[in-house]
């Protein structure tokens, strides 16, 4: 559903947050976070983890308040700052 407002559609509904919620480590330089994946994610990761080819973990994260969500996570072997 959507909302015209001054000739411009709105959608009417609220985008989940995201995957995980960042928490940042006290006293450390770091942040945690964890999520639910599939077995079948987790074992690719795995895969990629154990092949001598360097890997490039991108993490898209948005911040809601005071709180940072994690959008998006990927484990790739072509470097993200090239795409």
């Amino acid at each position: 559903m959507f909302k015209a407002y001054r000739g411009v559609q709105y959608p009417l509904y609220v985008a989940p947050r995201g995957l995980a919620l960042l928490q940042r480590l006290r006293g450390q330089p770091g942040w945690s976070a964890w999520i639910f994946a599939a077995p079948r994610l987790l074992s690719d990761m795995l895969t990629l983890l154990s092949s001598p080819r360097q890997l490039y973990l991108s993490v898209h994260e948005k911040k809601t308040g005071r709180e940072r969500w994690v959008q998006s996570l990927s484990l790739q072997t072509s470097d993200p700052a090239n795409e």
